[in-house]
C-alpha cells in the first residue's frame, strides 16, 4: 500500500506541467486537489474516478475563488493541514517593448506575480497547520532574460524574488520553499506562444517588422530548437515530487541542460553576453 503523504494543490492543473503533476502525484502517495478554472477541466477530472485526484475551482486572479479554494482545502484537510502548494499557474507575453502591450504585460503579472503571491498568501495558515511546502515553478528567465522576453521574463524574475523572501519569512514553522527554473518544455503553453508570436509578428506594422523582424525569426527558431530538446512536462513532475519529498530540499531546482548553459551565458561580461545573443538571433533570423 503507497504511504499518505498528505494533500497537495496545484494552481494551473489543467493542462501541461500542472495536469502531469497532478496525475504524477495522485499515482505517489499525495491527494492531489488540481486548480481550474472551467467547468469543462473539473468535468473532465471529476470523470477520471481517481480517488486520490480531485478537481479544485480556483482561478489565481480572483480573491474570491482563491477564498472559496481555501475553504474547501481546510474542510477537507481538517486538522491535518495543507501538505504542499505547488504553484504552477502562468502565462506568456513577449515581444520587443518599443511594441509590446502594456495591457497584456498588466494581464501576465496579474497571473504570474501576483496570483501566485495571493494564492501562497491565503494558504500558508493551511500550510503552517501542517509545516508543509511550496513549490513555485519558475523559470531560467527569471535569471536569464533574452530579447524580446521582458514580459514573461520580468515576471518570472519577481517570482524568484518572492521565493527568497518566503523561504525566509516562513522558515521558523518549517515551511520549505522551492523554486524550479525549467528551461523550455513541450507543453500546450509553449505552443501557444508560438501561435501567439506568429501572430504579433504578422501584426507588427512595416516599421516595426523592418526594425525588429530578422531578429524575432530568430527567437522563434531558437524557441522551436529549444522545445525539441527541452523537458516534457512529466519530468518537471518528477522534480516536483523530489522537492516534495527530500529530507533537505534544494531552494532552487534546474531543470535540464538548457538552463545551465543559460547561466554559463550569464556569468560572461555583458558586453560579451549581449553580443554573443545578438549575433545568434541574427543568424537564426536570417532568409534561408
Amino acid at each position: 500500500m503507497t504511504q499518505d503523504k498528505g494533500t497537495v494543490v496545484i494552481s494551473g492543473a489543467s493542462t501541461g506541467i500542472g495536469a502531469a503533476c497532478a496525475e504524477h502525484l495522485s499515482q505517489r502517495g499525495f491527494t492531489v486537489l488540481a486548480g481550474v478554472r472551467s467547468e469543462a477541466d473539473h468535468r473532465r477530472i471529476s470523470a477520471l474516478n481517481n480517488p486520490h485526484l480531485r478537481p479544485l475551482f480556483l482561478d489565481v486572479t480572483s480573491e474570491e475563488s482563491i477564498a472559496e479554494a481555501v475553504e474547501i482545502v481546510s474542510e477537507t484537510t481538517g486538522e491535518a493541514g495543507l501538505s504542499a502548494l505547488v504553484n504552477n499557474a502562468g502565462i506568456v507575453a513577449a515581444g520587443p517593448i518599443e511594441y509590446v502591450s502594456i495591457d497584456e504585460v498588466r494581464g501576465l503579472f496579474e497571473v504570474n506575480v501576483l496570483g501566485l503571491m495571493a494564492t501562497v498568501k491565503a494558504f500558508i495558515p493551511l500550510l503552517r497547520q501542517a509545516q508543509g511546502r511550496v513549490v513555485n515553478i519558475g523559470s531560467i528567465s527569471g535569471r536569464s532574460a533574452m530579447p524580446f522576453m521582458s514580459p514573461y521574463a520580468s515576471s518570472k524574475f519577481a517570482v524568484e524574488a518572492i521565493s527568497d523572501s518566503l523561504r525566509v519569512e516562513l522558515r521558523p514553522w518549517n515551511i520549505e520553499v522551492c523554486l524550479l527554473e525549467p528551461g523550455s518544455v513541450s507543453t500546450p503553453l509553449f505552443d501557444k506562444y508560438l501561435a501567439s508570436l506568429d501572430a504579433y509578428i504578422e501584426g507588427l506594422p512595416p516599421k516595426a517588422k523592418e526594425l525588429y523582424g530578422r531578429c524575432l525569426a530568430g527567437v522563434r527558431t531558437v524557441a522551436v530548437e529549444n522545445a525539441t530538446k527541452g523537458h516534457t512536462p512529466e519530468s518537471i513532475a518528477r522534480t516536483v515530487e523530489r522537492a516534495l519529498t527530500a529530507t533537505s530540499p534544494k531552494a532552487r531546482y534546474l531543470c535540464g541542460e538548457g538552463p545551465r548553459q543559460m547561466l554559463v551565458l550569464e556569468s560572461l561580461p555583458s558586453s560579451m553576453r549581449d553580443w554573443v545573443i545578438d549575433k545568434a538571433l541574427r543568424h537564426k533570423g536570417k532568409p534561408t
